[in-house]
């Protein structure tokens, strides 16, 4: 009786992206929709569906023109075979299928150099000359697309290391109470100023002041019986 160990492991490797002669023509490619003949090579992708492992079906060209491409990490990830770590920005092949919204999806991650069994199974599998080593790195920049194909054509990297790519620094943005001040400040310009209330320069009595000039009697005034 197999450990639970080793009978971890078994059900691990049914999770890796494998070639396989198809059992039937019932199954249909990923990417084109059309459906795979019977006995023809295709390639199983794993995926959940409904949180069960499935696994889905691609034709080999279909495969390598829509689901194999490198980037660069954007934080750490793990190689599927090697179990070593990607480090953040280093180069890494990524294999993943597609949404129907266009996003990526079921994405497994590699070290090139450990993909390079399974991309010349893949080419092999495709045939022509549609697909190389160069179609796959030709998105590369010209520093790294070299040491990518050797990587995939299976070349001894020793001393050589991964390509990274560091992100750009972005510059800081200004901080939120010198902005606050900033639009306060440039409110208040556009105020209009309030006018200062003039101040009157005439002088007003009241009646009965005795140096009003109102109508008053006056003493020297003649008494008319």
């Amino acid at each position: 009786m197999a450990s639970s160990g080793s009978a971890e492991v078994e059900r691990d490797l049914t999770r890796d992206i494998r070639l396989e002669v198809s059992s039937s023509n019932r199954s249909s490619c990923q990417v084109c929709k059309e459906k795979i003949e019977k006995d023809s090579i295709r390639v199983a992708h794993p995926s959940r569906s409904s949180n069960v492992s499935i696994m889905k079906y691609v034709h080999p060209s279909c495969y390598l023109s829509s689901c194999v491409h490198f980037e660069n990490s954007k934080c750490k990830s793990k190689c599927r075979l090697s179990k070593h770590e990607i480090g953040k920005h280093e180069l890494r092949l990524t294999m993943a299928l597609t949404s129907c919204e266009g996003k990526l999806k079921d994405q497994v991650f590699f070290h090139p150099p450990h993909a390079s069994t399974l991309v010349r199974q893949l080419l092999d599998a495709a045939g022509g000359t549609e697909h190389t080593f160069d179609q796959l790195c030709v998105s590369l920049p010209q520093d790294a697309k070299a040491w990518a194909r050797d990587a995939l054509s299976g070349v001894d990297l020793t001393g050589r290391r991964a390509p990274t790519v560091e992100p750009e620094v972005k510059p800081r943005a200004p901080k939120k109470k010198r902005a606050a001040e900033d639009d306060e400040a440039e409110s208040a310009a556009k105020k209009p100023r309030a006018k200062k209330a003039k101040a009157s320069s005439e002088y007003f009595v009241e009646d009965g002041d005795p140096f009003c000039d109102g109508d008053q009697n006056d003493g020297d005034a003649e008494l008319v019986d």
